[in-house]
């Protein structure tokens, strides 16, 4: 399933929401947003109870692109906590 997301300063925190939505409803006024953009959420094939984001793309809404390798760490990291 993709999703989009928003990824907050200090780059741990974020926020996933519906594909409908636009990234600057979403994203709080005067909070710095490094990154934005989709995220798609599977199944690990190796281990059935972990959870793997991968991310992509950029928000047109904040001008902001993804950082692939850096969000989907951070997100997948936080789905398996």
């Amino acid at each position: 399933m993709s999703m989009k997301y928003v990824m907050f300063r200090g780059n741990t925190s974020f926020l996933i929401f519906p594909e409908g939505m636009q990234h600057d409803e979403v994203a709080p006024r005067g909070v710095e947003i490094p990154s934005a953009g989709f995220v798609s959420i599977v199944q690990d094939p190796e281990d059935e109870c972990r959870m793997i984001a991968k991310c992509f793309g950029r928000s047109d809404s904040l001008g902001k692109d993804s950082r692939p390798d850096h969000d989907s760490l951070v997100i997948t990291i936080a789905l398996n906590l």
